[in-house]
């Protein structure tokens, strides 16, 4: 809008003020003028309905077919509010009836406002129609205004982005006049949008019955197939549990076998969703109670996993195989014990299945019980079938190890006491039972485990003991039962771990309190030359860094690299543990590993202002230089981090110290094409004359890289 009159006239629109917008455009004002929204006065007034309005402006000149931003026209404004006599205006006046917007509706069930349903609006390329005035009459079900867009000549079966029809929106929201109206009137019944659903779909998708037989009656094609999942009217209306739909698909021969893309039956779809009205319907009309899915599921498959006895029950009595397996080799008990459903489980063991069966893994039936903890069933197998406790699946676990990773006391207390168990047993990751029970954090059985003589030093393969694993989960008290029953705490893993070491990854105070108190090795290192000072560090946990100075940890201590506390605190970016080691601890601001870097090279290395600007209050020396010659100023230029290279020189830092290979802070600079830092350095005394060890200047180095600004700029100085 460019000015206030303009601005004035939406705003009269907008209230449905006639005086005021006959007083303006009378005075001048533009007409066609729009918002932001691309509205104009005419839309405005068919928004609100009146009519009054609409009839001046079009006999004022306005333009009837204007489009907003999201290419609604006044028409459809008027259809989305269903006034038809402003509708009958527009079109004796030249709206155009099959305008399209530039936008597809995707119209939400039972959503609506002002009685209409709200349009999702998302811009999308594609071969198909946009909305209509039609669409919007007939996804609203203003059946007076369809006839009369229909009877005006609007195209019944064109399409929106979706490839959704009139006749789909009017299914979709159980408009079922408009239905017969459009059916009658030649819209394509068996038309399918961009998903290859049809009205008949959209009509099962909502549950409307009356709308599904009509449209059957009017021969609508029951068997076709949606794009994306190949489903079937009647695999819709199984799946959405729509009895009364089903049974009229099936009595106009909708095919009871029909599967999707993945091979799931209606019968399927009816397990799944334990309806078992639908489940007994299917099969007195001959499902296959075979068949299987991709994955090799049978209906009695998901019977068992969804825990339903009497469908289970009932499709055995029908023929259902109860030893058919699936793809990957699982049969019934499985797939029920999986599921740990004991009812289904104790039926099938009844039924005399085979109780020796196992999965993939080789996780056998007792086993799966004793993960799940289901105590009673295990009881049955081993003393009413002589079920062997000692059997091992493919990765070596036992139906004791399952027990004691999951927690179940019980289940382990009536394993322990069978004959011939081995409580140190372990599996091909060499974990034994207490260790499993340790590092899932399950104190009773530690106890009982350890009562029963498992080995509390015992290693895996990582040469983890439960000790080490129960301080890794931070388990303070299985720490301490564990050290009570001759746990050594210095025993380390194949990384060099202890079970001191470990804490550090999570800070639990009071296990490092417990440990430190029983002679675990402050000082210990890990196969890196890391220890736990170290470790705290690089976590930042500041009072545990504290509590293990105080206890004796060595604070010049190394790590393989030569890094102290206060390099490893500055690589890992933990200033305030720099402060505390400097303000606390006091300690060498200037130590070097032994690349030769200090803390400050490191944090210019590393890009951390804060903590250079801090090291160099506190006296760090801004011209040391690492083993390679290269100081903190040399990194600051690298990375062209101007605010750092000014506090540096501001602090003294020599802009002329030569690496190893010659190169200054300067040379770097021109080769990279840092002009700003080129000047800076020059303005604040770097020498251009300066060769590399080769000879090359600083203007050369920039020739040699095509920099030629900072070349000429060298060469003038």
């Amino acid at each position: 809008m460019t000015n206030s009159s303009e601005q004035s006239l939406i705003i009269a629109s907008q209230n449905g003020n006639y005086k005021i917008i006959k007083q303006l455009i009378d005075n001048g004002s533009n007409i066609n003028v729009k918002d932001e929204l691309g509205w104009n006065s005419l839309m405005y007034a068919c928004q609100s309905g009146n009519l009054e309005i609409v009839q001046f402006l079009i006999n004022r000149g306005i333009n009837i077919n204007e489009i907003d931003n999201n290419g609604w026209t006044a028409l459809m404004f008027s259809a989305r509010t269903g006034n038809l006599p402003i509708i009958e205006y527009l079109v004796e006046n030249g709206a155009y009836l099959n305008l399209e917007s530039i936008y597809k509706t995707n119209i939400l069930q039972d959503v609506f406002y002002n009685k209409f349903v709200k349009n999702l609006i998302k811009v999308e390329e594609g071969n198909y129609k946009d909305t209509t005035a039609l669409m919007l009459a007939s996804s609203y079900g203003y059946i007076d205004i369809v006839t009369y867009l229909i009877e005006k000549g609007a195209e019944i079966n064109l399409k929106d982005k979706e490839g959704t029809s009139a006749l789909m929106l009017a299914a979709y929201n159980s408009n079922k006049n408009v239905v017969r109206y459009l059916v009658e009137h030649g819209a394509n019944i068996d038309d399918q949008d961009i998903q290859g659903h049809t009205a008949l779909m959209q009509a099962i998708f909502q549950g409307n019955k009356e709308i599904v037989e009509y449209l059957i009656s009017k021969k609508a094609n029951i068997q076709i197939r949606d794009i994306n999942n190949n489903k079937t009217a009647l695999l819709f209306a199984t799946e959405k549990g729509y009895f009364d739909i089903l049974k009229c698909l099936v009595e106009n021969d909708a095919n009871v076998n029909d599967c999707d893309i993945l091979s799931y039956s209606a019968l399927m779809y009816a397990i799944i969703n334990n309806n078992e009205e639908i489940v007994y319907y299917l099969i007195e009309h001959n499902a296959n109670i075979h068949a299987k899915n991709s994955k090799g599921f049978t209906a009695l498959t998901f019977a068992a996993q969804s825990g339903n006895l009497n469908l289970v029950q009932y499709l055995i009595s029908k023929g259902a195989n109860v030893n058919d397996k699936d793809c990957y080799g699982n049969c019934l008990l499985i797939e029920a014990s999986e599921n740990a459903h004991e009812e289904i489980i104790n039926y099938l063991i009844d039924s005399d299945v085979d109780i020796n069966v196992t999965r993939n893994n080789g996780d056998t039936l007792i086993m799966m019980m004793a993960y799940h903890g289901i105590l009673n069933i295990i009881k049955r197998l081993v003393i009413d079938k002589s079920v062997d406790l000692k059997s091992k699946n493919n990765q070596g676990n036992t139906a004791l190890m399952y027990a004691c990773q999951q927690g179940h006391l019980d289940t382990v207390r009536f394993i322990l006491e069978q004959h011939g168990i081995d409580v140190n047993e372990s599996n091909q990751k060499e974990d034994t039972p207490l260790l499993l029970a340790a590092k899932n954090g399950h104190i009773d059985i530690v106890a009982l485990l350890i009562e029963k003589g498992a080995n509390v030093n015992q290693m895996n393969k990582e040469h983890n003991t439960a000790i080490i694993e129960a301080s890794k989960y931070g388990y303070t008290k299985i720490v301490k039962l564990l050290i009570e029953k001759g746990a050594d705490v210095n025993i380390k893993n194949i990384e060099g771990e202890t079970a001191l070491i470990v804490t550090s990854y999570d800070c639990h105070p009071e296990l490092f309190e417990l440990l430190i108190n029983n002679k675990a090795n402050l000082n210990e290192k890990n196969n890196q030359g890391s220890f736990l000072l170290l470790e705290a560090i690089k976590m930042g946990h500041k009072e545990l860094i504290k509590a293990l100075i105080k206890n004796g940890a060595n604070i010049e201590d190394r790590n393989s690299d030569g890094d102290t506390a206060l390099l490893v605190a500055t690589q890992y970016a933990q200033e305030e543990i720099i402060k505390l080691l400097i303000e606390e601890f006091n300690v060498n601001i200037n130590d070097r590993n032994y690349d030769g870097n200090t803390a400050l090279i490191l944090a210019a290395q590393h890009g951390l202002e804060s903590i250079l600007r801090y090291l160099i209050d506190k006296g760090a020396d801004v011209n040391e230089c690492n083993i390679y010659g290269i100081t903190a100023l040399m990194y600051a230029v690298d990375q062209e981090h101007m605010s750092m290279i000014h506090y540096l020189i501001k602090h003294d830092a020599m802009v002329n110290i030569k690496n190893n290979e010659g190169y200054t802070a300067l040379m770097t600079a021109a080769i990279k094409n840092y002009v700003e830092v080129v000047k800076y350095l020059v303005e604040h005394g770097a020498n251009t004359k300066i060769t590399t060890n080769e000879g090359a200047t600083a203007a050369s180095l920039a020739v040699g890289n095509n920099n030629y600004s900072i070349y000429f700029y060298l060469q003038s100085k």
